[in-house]
């Protein structure tokens, strides 16, 4: 019927068959922030010959509008 213009996407994550969920177009709905970007860093020792990596990031996830999101529990 062309009710979703953009189409729609399947998440196997969510396990209940007659569920679902639709991200409206409302400006200021969903949110995702990069609290801080990633950052690496790497190690070696000298005696052992080994080499230890590490990257840190951060992000926050949230929403200003509630109407961003609608959702059906099913039956």
């Amino acid at each position: 019927m062309g009710m979703i213009p953009q189409g729609y996407t399947v998440n196997n994550f969510l396990t209940d068959s007659d569920a679902f969920f639709i991200k409206t177009d409302v400006p200021n709905g969903m949110k995702n922030f990069v609290r801080a970007a990633i950052k690496t860093s790497m190690e070696g020792d000298f005696d052992t010959g080994n080499v230890r990596y590490k990257a840190r990031e951060r992000y926050s996830f949230g929403w200003s509008d509630p109407r961003g999101l609608f959702g059906s529990p099913g039956a």
